[in-house]
């Protein structure tokens, strides 16, 4: 097989450390060596020269979206989902749309047509998708458009079974309701006491299920972290004890700071722009509280949420964490090692022998790595060039 050397004047692996004059080494879908030279030339020696001012980093990892949604129109997105003729190429383009961003991984956060399941299946360059099938909510409460409305604790074993056996990589459950946009503070309440909550989890991590948890208001998160879940989805109205405890028990927080202000640009008459920015404000300070806690955040937009294009949310929700006070260094770990372990791909979120050749060519405008998302010039996924 071909093997590919591809000449990087810098490169930036998961630390957030510069390295310069690296030659990474492909062969097929993997990367075969990384090592420094100092050439005196760039001749022959190597099949691709990136230009002099690129830096190279490895492909971002988004932990949450839903791929069934557009970020457009939510009743127009619910519309498609019977016909394939329909969602098959909206799918496809949002999926095209996230790669072309940089964005080699996705973890969709389910939909009741399972349609980021299916997503799964087609015939497009696209991420990685892990995918949660159907979510698990209370039936009668939040998310009658994410999945499986349970009320039984008897039939908890059988939804998740069959959960599996579709075969999802990770359970979705839906702990509380969303967000109010209208009246600052308020949140659809916890949707689970904690002995079935702790039934979801302890089932899903006997079938080897990490949980995914959608969850906002302190109750319902508090709740979430005593079921023992692995992440928290949102978050919002978080307490400072209820981080700690995340930190103590290492509970990845995927914030989508996005899913909140990509409502400012999205004209909705029932919705209040000062809620929304106060929300988001209160929002970014708790993420400074839980990076001085201690807590894993990794990098999810809730793409397909109103105001919340595939793709180009990703450098929106960087830029908010880095307002949050976010270091460049963490920034980069938080959009690629991070996510990697959150979506249990090991071949992915660094740039090392043995990873998938999965990479970002883009230039360094002195705006760290949110200027560096914005100006990608080149994506290599799976040790192909994507664009």
């Amino acid at each position: 097989m071909q093997v590919m050397r591809y000449f990087c004047p810098r490169l930036i692996n998961e630390d957030g450390k510069y390295q310069s004059n690296m030659i990474l080494k492909v062969s097929g879908k993997k990367i075969i060596g990384l090592s420094r030279e100092y050439p005196t030339s760039t001749d022959d020696k190597y099949d691709v020269v990136f230009p002099s001012d690129s830096i190279v980093l490895p492909g971002f990892i988004d932990c949450h979206v839903h791929l069934a949604l557009d970020g457009i129109d939510f009743n127009q997105s619910l519309g498609r989902w019977q016909d394939d003729s329909l969602w098959v190429p909206k799918v496809k383009q949002q999926l095209k749309d996230t790669l072309k961003c940089g964005i080699v991984a996705v973890r969709d956060g389910s939909d009741k047509a399972a349609i980021g399941l299916k997503a799964k299946k087609l015939m497009v360059a696209k991420p990685v998708i892990i995918s949660c099938g159907k979510a698990i909510y209370q039936k009668g409460r939040y998310g009658t458009f994410l999945g499986h409305g349970i009320t039984n604790i008897n039939k908890l074993k059988q939804v998740i079974n069959d959960l599996a056996a579709a075969g999802i990589n990770q359970v979705k459950v839906v702990a509380s309701g969303i967000v109010s946009f209208n009246q600052y503070g308020k949140v659809g309440g916890p949707q689970f006491d904690l002995d079935f909550f702790k039934e979801i989890v302890n089932e899903a991590h006997r079938k080897g299920l990490r949980v995914m948890t959608h969850a906002s208001g302190a109750e319902a998160v508090e709740t979430a972290v005593e079921a023992g879940v692995d992440s928290i989805e949102h978050g919002f109205f978080v307490k400072k004890d209820t981080l700690r405890k995340m930190s103590q028990r290492g509970i990845v927080w995927v914030p989508t700071v996005i899913a909140a202000g990509g409502r400012l640009n999205f004209n909705r008459p029932a919705e209040n722009r000062d809620v929304i920015e106060k929300t988001v404000n209160e929002h970014l300070e708790r993420i400074s509280w839980a990076k001085d806690a201690g807590v894993t955040i990794a990098v999810g937009t809730d793409a397909g949420a109103p105001g919340v294009p595939h793709g180009k949310s990703f450098v929106k929700e960087l830029r908010y964490l880095s307002q949050a006070g976010l270091t460049n260094e963490e920034l980069i770990k938080a959009a690629s090692e991070t996510g990697a372990a959150v979506l249990e791909i090991n071949q992915l979120g660094s740039l090392a022998e043995g990873k998938s050749a999965s990479f970002i060519v883009t230039r360094d405008n002195n705006g760290g790595i949110v200027g560096m998302a914005e100006n990608i010039s080149d994506v290599y996924h799976q040790g192909r060039r994507i664009s």
